[in-house]
């Protein structure tokens, strides 16, 4: 599923990640950085809770990936994402 938010030049994206169980949701834009992006990330999905990191893309200059922390399931630490 992809979305773009057309004010901000967004692109939106989710993959479900065995590794951790759940989905991953991924955020891009060349206009919107970083601290930004979480904003628009949590609004678009709807997540209260996350853990987040930048990651480098090779078609947008900023990029993040989140995780929703508050599904009541705890999250393997030892598990890449």
């Amino acid at each position: 599923m992809t979305n773009t938010h057309n004010n901000t030049h967004i692109q939106f994206s989710q993959k479900y990640n065995r590794n951790i169980d759940r989905p991953v949701y991924y955020a891009k834009s060349n206009t919107v950085e970083e601290e930004a992006l979480i904003d628009y990330a949590v609004q678009h999905f709807g997540i209260r809770e996350w853990e987040m990191a930048c990651i480098n893309s090779g078609t947008h200059e900023h990029a993040i990936k989140l995780i929703d922390t508050d599904t009541g399931d705890p999250l393997d630490t030892a598990a890449r994402w």
